[in-house]
């Protein structure tokens, strides 16, 4: 029997035991950058790359890059 193949946009990577972004401390909702877009298709985004996401940014750049997000920049309060 086959594996079933994952979707983008699943939590592939929690259901393997590799750790996200979010585990290992950049929250996008306390960037300076994110921004919520209102587009029920791509509702999160990035202002400093320039791109929205059905994802977290921060999960999308360490997806596709391998890295952490570099431009992260806490909130000032």
């Amino acid at each position: 029997m086959q594996k079933p193949v994952p979707r983008r946009g699943d939590r592939g990577s929690e259901a393997m035991g590799k750790k996200t972004t979010e585990d290992k401390g950049i929250n996008c909702r306390r960037c300076r950058h994110f921004f919520i877009t209102y587009d029920p298709r791509f509702p999160y985004g990035c202002r400093m790359i320039g791109f929205k996401s059905r994802d977290l940014p921060s999960v999308v750049v360490s997806r596709d890059s391998g890295a952490q997000c570099r431009s992260y920049s806490p909130k000032k309060k």
